[in-house]
């Protein structure tokens, strides 16, 4: 459940701004083919890793937002829940991306 309302939170804190800019079609676009590149990602690796699992949530989706705001934003300040340290975007979407 946490891992849900965490993606929820991203898709909240994020996604509104680059809908803003993307506009509403190109933003639903955009989410779904980072949903399903995610998911396609998580389908050629997880038998590299010997794990297999359902490729279900929005985390692909999460990502894609993620590095579109740091594109768009690389030096926002944001502050992160986990590590509460204020951060330009571009760092967190490293940091955040090394840690997944």
């Amino acid at each position: 459940m946490g891992h849900l309302f965490f993606n929820m939170l991203g898709l909240w804190m994020f996604g509104a701004e680059i809908e803003t800019i993307f506009g509403p079609k190109r933003y639903l676009q955009y989410l779904a083919a980072s949903a399903l590149s995610g998911a396609l990602i998580q389908l050629l690796i997880s038998p590299l890793l010997g794990t297999m699992g359902a490729t279900i949530g929005a985390s692909g989706a999460l990502f894609g937002l993620l590095l579109a705001f740091g594109t768009l934003f690389p030096d926002r300040i944001i502050m992160p829940l986990f590590p509460p340290i204020p951060m330009k975007a571009k760092y967190f979407v490293l940091v955040f991306g090394a840690i997944e």
